[in-house]
């Protein structure tokens, strides 16, 4: 598969196409560990970390090399985010009626509900870091808080994994 001429669906051309010429060198040329050879000036695989573009990878592979299978990840995490904040709020004390609010305010941004519906590292990262803070701020039944602190570490890590600078925020 030729690079250049495989993708012929509607990516928006900036972050979705770069993301997407990544995935296609996983995929198609097995680079799963660095895509440089593939990249423009060899930018692509240090300015972002790799674990999305592997998401996005898999996903590919499962479903075939189209517009839905590389938006599926991050249509995923961005359903996650959903499931966590409600949670958090209930775990926190809050009413139930919190935890929609909660909902209500996230899905009422513009700027993220764009973003999380693309074939964009944010929708995880913000994942990562809602897990983090989820993990952190929650009791696990039968978890110590060392426990806690190790799990909500371990996702943070996988946050650094998807967007190193954003990620590092938590």
């Amino acid at each position: 598969v030729h690079l250049a001429t495989a993708w012929q669906f509607d990516l928006r051309t900036w972050d979705e196409s770069i993301y997407a010429h990544r995935v296609l060198a996983v995929v198609a040329e097995g680079s799963w560990l660095d895509q440089t050879a593939s990249a423009e000036k060899g930018l692509w695989t240090a300015a972002h970390p790799p674990l999305l573009i592997w998401a996005m990878a898999l996903s590919s592979l499962a479903f075939g090399l189209d517009e839905l299978s590389l938006r599926l990840p991050s249509l995923l995490a961005s359903l996650g985010i959903c499931v966590l904040l409600y949670r958090l709020s209930g775990a926190l004390g809050g009413a139930r009626q919190l935890g929609w609010l909660a909902l209500c305010v996230y899905l009422a941004v513009p700027y993220i509900t764009d973003l999380t519906r693309r074939a964009q590292l944010d929708g995880g990262v913000l994942f990562f870091m809602t897990l983090s803070l989820y993990l952190f701020c929650t009791p696990l039944p039968g978890r110590a808080p060392p426990r806690r602190a190790l799990a909500s570490g371990v996702a943070l890590g996988l946050g650094l994994l998807s967007k190193l600078a954003v990620a590092a925020l938590v």
